[in-house]
């Protein structure tokens, strides 16, 4: 049961890296050529980041061996992480709504160039493979909380 938790921790430690390179490489790139959208998806990046943290701790938490308080170990505490990241995936999809809405209204014609191009479709890609793998070792380990920060962080597509 510990090496379950063990091979979770490091799937959240994976994830949370390789959030935290994209949203670094995006609010750089967005500064450097004054692309507001993409900076702002770099913090939406590392938002998702956050949700890892949740994971992470509430993997860490289950890890614990069972004691005075909790005989049969602390295993509630997965599903505690799960219920904060759906909390995520709502304020997630009510951002959305809000910034579609807000387009719909003010539209603007975006500029496009081949390196942010380039930069969004090779982001993209990377957070799709990694949460498709977060979600197959969710499946696979019956993680709760890998499942529900897979559907988090596919739910920005």
């Amino acid at each position: 049961m510990l090496q379950k938790f063990r091979k979770i921790l490091w799937i959240f430690i994976y994830a949370l890296i390789i959030n935290i390179v994209i949203s670094l490489v995006k609010i750089i790139y967005g500064t450097f050529t004054g692309a507001l959208s993409i900076i702002a998806d770099g913090y939406h990046s590392l938002f998702d980041g956050i949700s890892n943290i949740i994971g992470l701790a509430g993997s860490f938490i289950i890890t614990r061996q069972p004691d005075k308080e909790h005989p049969y170990g602390h295993q509630k505490y997965e599903t505690i992480a799960s219920f904060f990241i759906a909390l995520l995936l709502t304020f997630v999809g009510f951002e959305i709504f809000q910034n579609a809405f807000n387009s719909f209204l003010n539209p603007k014609k975006p500029e496009v160039t081949t390196m942010s191009f380039l930069l969004v479709i090779g982001t993209v890609g990377i957070t799709y493979l990694s949460s498709q793998y977060e979600h197959r070792q969710g499946q696979y380990l019956r993680s709760e909380v890998l499942i529900a920060d897979s559907i988090h962080i596919r739910n920005n597509f």
